[in-house]
């Protein structure tokens, strides 16, 4: 808590002042200056065997596998590289104006390829999770890269999800993706390629909304339709701490099911 100096006398007529009639507070925020890089010094043992000539290496655990940088220079070179979108060179000056770093743009590229080789069993186990899900949710969104057209898909279970960026909108990147054998269930918009891929479709519930109020705004005998989708909805998208328990929540899937069919 900082103070200001205090006031003896009134700065309009020179009376005494006193203590203060009032004291107000004001909450001001700033930042620290960085950090200076922190340096770590690593022993590293070596052996020779006298009797067939072999080398043992020991290392601490913490002495990173390759490279002079410890993991959270290559997490923050990786997000400043693809959450703020920043080139090479300015990644390297960014980290060289902050926390000290001289480091090239190529070395910047190699770090963000160490961090991919990092994740790259998280990645893959992801990508089993969805695989073997009862229910994903895919997504196809255009992108361009380097002046050409490419589809950014998403694919989510559960709290995962896993995203390829590919040149194609075909379902051959869902048989990529899922497998030729997926046997879930696909909540999805209309585009063609999702029911070129399974049968076993279900439309996302944005599309089916907006579908079914597009439907009773041109055709009047959609109108019933419509509400009946829309109060299902309003029925079945209750907030997670209002949740039915499983069996009435099944009771009310099995009246939902039987809705649909009239």
């Amino acid at each position: 808590m900082r103070a200001p100096e205090r006031k003896e006398r009134c700065e309009g007529c020179g009376a005494s002042l006193g203590e203060p009639s009032i004291v107000d507070h004001h909450v001001v925020e700033d930042i620290m200056n960085p950090h200076p890089r922190l340096v770590i010094y690593f022993l590293e043992f070596e052996w020779m065997c006298t009797e067939c000539g072999s080398h043992t290496v020991s290392r601490h655990p913490g002495c990173p596998a390759g490279g002079r940088l410890e993991k959270n220079v290559l997490v923050q070179a990786t997000l400043m590289k693809f959450h703020e979108r920043l080139p090479h060179w300015k990644v390297s000056e960014a980290l060289e104006r902050t926390y000290g770093f001289q480091v090239t743009p190529a070395t910047v590229l190699d770090l963000t390829r160490r961090v991919g080789d990092w994740l790259r069993h998280e990645y893959m186990r992801i990508l089993q999770r969805i695989c073997s899900a009862e229910v994903v949710y895919v997504d196809e969104t255009g992108a361009r890269g380097d002046g050409v057209r490419h589809w950014t898909w998403p694919s989510t279970a559960g709290s995962k999800t896993f995203v390829v960026i590919r040149r194609s909108r075909g379902k051959k990147v869902l048989k990529e993706v899922l497998g030729e054998g997926f046997g879930g269930v696909v909540v999805c918009d209309g585009w063609r390629s999702y029911p070129n891929f399974t049968g076993r479709l279900q439309r996302c519930w944005a599309h089916l909304l907006r579908e079914a109020r597009c439907l009773a705004e041109h055709v009047e005998e959609a109108g019933s339709l419509s509400e009946k989708v829309h109060g299902l909805y309003r029925r079945l998208n209750v907030p997670p701490m209002e949740r039915l328990p499983p069996g009435e929540a099944l009771r009310l899937v099995e009246e939902a099911r039987a809705l649909t069919e009239t």
